[in-house]
């Protein structure tokens, strides 16, 4: 189950972004991205199990068009995921939603994903 969050962050940070997992160090200088993850286990009739991991990430940046080509880039990292990463099987990425938010001077991109994991 851990194992997609540090996919998660390798694909991201591998590309430059700055991100964290729950929350950022204070005082960290914008734009970064904060990433939390949910997982339900999924039983199959042999014994086998699925992780149907939601993946919400949350991109903040002093800059909307900043906020935008983050949220851009990161989605195009995303969605892209499938196969084999470190013994996980990814069998799918979707994204579920996209809401946009402003909140004491920073622009605030939020994308929710649903990945398809088996180990």
């Amino acid at each position: 189950m851990k194992e997609i969050s540090k996919i998660i962050y390798n694909t991201i940070s591998n590309a430059g972004i700055k991100v964290f997992p729950i929350v950022a160090p204070e005082a960290t200088p914008l734009p970064f991205a904060v990433y939390q993850r949910s997982v339900t286990v999924e039983e199959t009739r042999d014994g086998r199990s699925f992780d149907n991991n939601i993946i919400t990430i949350h991109i903040l940046a002093e800059d909307y068009s900043d906020s935008m080509n983050i949220a851009k880039q990161i989605d195009d990292l995303l969605i892209d995921l499938k196969g084999d990463y470190s013994g996980t099987h990814i069998f799918h990425t979707k994204l579920n939603s996209v809401d946009e938010m402003y909140d004491g001077g920073t622009f605030i991109q939020k994308l929710e994903y649903e990945i398809k994991t088996a180990s």
